[in-house]
Formats: structure tokens, C-alpha cells, sequence
């Protein structure tokens, strides 16, 4: 029994480090229906990308995403590539260093 509650807990742990939620800032969309498709439709074709969601009025983009396959700068240069628009990382401090503390015990 402990053996398998040991496996259940390292496989939830395992998923929980392989994904990753990163949050960009997206400038110079101008429309809601266009601008905000073609971001969201540009993100989900990123193979690893597990979830894009655009929120049109705050201009920002929110990517979960495996990142064992995908990184932000993949991200950031795929969207520059396909379309005009200025894209950035937005920073989320305390979650980053709380990842890092949680990795370096595991290792």
C-alpha cells in the first residue's frame, strides 16, 4: 500500500514540474475577434502547449504548456514571427521562486 501511495504522489509530482503556466504581455491587437484568434490559434499549433487562453482587454496571454518541450522564448518567437504584434514575459516572482525551492528538493 505505501509502495503504491509512494508512485501515485511521484507521478503527480511529476506532472506538476513538467508543466508550466507563463503569462505574456501581447501589445498592438487591435480587435477582439482577429487579433485575440490569431494569438490564441498561433499558441495552440506550439507543439506542447496544453492550454492558451487571450484576455483581450488587459492585452495578455496565458500559455500552460509541457516544458519539456516548449520554453517562453519559443513562445515569444513564434508569436513574433507570425504576426506584428509586441509580446513579452510577464513575470510572476514568488510562483518562479517557489519552483525553484520545490525542485532543489527533489533533486
Amino acid at each position: 500500500m505505501k509502495v503504491k501511495l509512494i508512485l501515485v504522489w511521484m507521478l503527480l509530482i511529476g506532472v506538476i514540474l513538467s508543466s508550466q503556466t507563463s503569462k505574456f504581455k501581447v501589445d498592438g491587437m487591435t480587435c477582439a475577434g482577429g487579433c485575440a484568434w490569431k494569438v490564441n490559434n498561433i499558441t495552440k499549433g506550439i507543439d506542447g502547449v496544453i492550454k492558451s487562453e487571450v484576455d483581450f482587454e488587459n492585452s495578455m496571454l496565458t500559455v500552460e504548456y509541457d516544458n519539456a518541450k516548449v520554453s517562453e522564448d519559443l513562445i515569444i518567437s513564434t508569436l513574433t514571427s507570425q504576426t506584428t504584434y509586441k509580446v513579452r514575459p510577464m513575470k510572476e516572482e514568488s510562483k518562479k521562486q517557489f519552483l525553484k525551492w520545490f525542485k532543489k528538493i527533489l533533486k
